[in-house]
């Protein structure tokens, strides 16, 4: 899944927090090891914003794989399942997939460039 499926339109340098949808499970791709993970989508948006445009962001993010800490991109690692996804009389709902239904892979971090108390770990992602 790409960035321009969860924002139709938008070219990257123009996307914001707010115009990818809630059900869209956001991550990092590294650029040198082509690692891909999912970031903590609520505590990046708390720490700069759901108007905060993704290129401004993407500049704190490093891989844990590799450690590159240059040229890494948000993406769009899955989309979360409802109901509606289920057949009839499915008792599946609420799960999080990630391309291909593959479970969603650990792999970017958001790097704290300030206080160290403000860093987080969350689905191997940290924000600060």
């Amino acid at each position: 899944m790409f960035l321009y499926q969860a924002a139709p339109g938008i070219p990257y340098y123009a996307i914001r927090f707010s115009d990818i949808a809630p059900e869209f499970i956001m991550g990092g791709s590294c650029i040198v090891c082509r690692r891909c993970g999912p970031i903590d989508r609520a505590r990046v948006e708390a720490r700069w914003g759901k108007e905060s445009f993704l290129r401004r962001v993407d500049r704190k993010l490093h891989c844990l794989g590799c450690g590159n800490p240059y040229e890494n991109r948000f993406t769009v690692v899955g989309k979360a399942l409802t109901p509606a996804d289920f057949p009839s009389g499915s008792k599946a709902s609420g799960a999080a997939v990630g391309v291909a239904g593959a479970p969603l892979p650990q792999g970017i971090m958001v790097e704290d460039v300030g206080d160290a108390d403000n860093a987080v770990r969350a689905a191997g992602l940290a924000a600060s």
